[in-house]
């Protein structure tokens, strides 16, 4: 919402009369300019020298900048009777992105509802996180979200979103299956991601864990995911999972 300062942009390196301000004053929310302030303005050099394919996450959900997600950088056809920013939905369907020798699948998870509000609701400056190593560590909680409280969760939208999400995971287990290329997984929510609270570890994602089969990721070289805004890498023994990869 337009927290960068004001800068002046040559996009010809040589004239400097292409100057372009990166932000207007006032102007913040899901429009345009605030798109161009927080995202496309910072980038204009990386847009201009690599491909790039988003990712869809939970501040891009229908209640915060979803509606511009879906105008500027959703890959999905925009709706023809919609007028243009005014259009969203909670959902869409996994997608797979294919190169010569690996595919990358994507799954959009920003509608889940983590219980008492997930990874944005730990505290991690109160306490001391677990130090033990080994067999010591203690295993982290689960965030079962039946059990919510902060604020209580209606079982019905659980359930439904559980079988979304199985759905989802089908899709991409299918289809990875049915390639004989490297298959990268990514979602912008970590499956397996491990958060401290307080003194205590929280595993995260209680609702794509539960949408998983045994078989789900048996094809899957890598998990790749953000969302907790660190690094973070997690493998498992005798290789049972992919390692889960945190890089934002």
């Amino acid at each position: 919402s337009g927290i960068n300062l004001p800068r002046r942009y040559n996009f010809s390196g040589s004239n400097d009369e292409s100057e372009i301000m990166n932000f207007v004053p006032g102007s913040w929310g899901d429009n345009f300019w605030s798109w161009w302030a927080d995202f496309f303005y910072p980038s204009l050099d990386a847009l201009s020298s690599v491909p790039f394919f988003a990712l869809r996450g939970n501040h891009e959900s229908c209640s915060r900048a979803g509606k511009g997600w879906f105008l500027l950088l959703s890959p999905d056809p925009y709706p023809l009777d919609a007028l243009g920013g005014s259009y969203c939905s909670d959902y869409t369907e996994p997608r797979q992105i294919s190169f010569q020798h690996e595919q990358f699948l994507i799954i959009d998870d920003s509608g889940i509802e983590p219980k008492d509000h997930g990874f944005d609701g730990l505290q991690f400056i109160e306490g001391d996180c677990p130090t033990e190593t080994g067999s010591d560590l203690p295993p982290p909680e689960i965030m079962n979200r039946f059990l919510a409280t902060n604020p209580e969760q209606d079982c019905e939208h659980v359930y439904s979103q559980l079988d979304t999400f199985t759905g989802y995971f089908e899709q991409i287990r299918e289809a990875s299956i049915e390639s004989d290329k490297t298959s990268f997984y990514l979602g912008h929510r970590p499956v397996f991601g491990i958060a401290c609270n307080d003194t205590k570890l929280l595993s995260m994602d209680w609702t794509l864990q539960c949408s998983l089969e045994c078989s789900t990721f048996d094809e899957i070289s890598a998990l790749f995911s953000g969302h907790m805004h660190w690094r973070e890498t997690i493998s498992f023994a005798n290789n049972l999972l992919p390692p889960q990869i945190v890089v934002g």
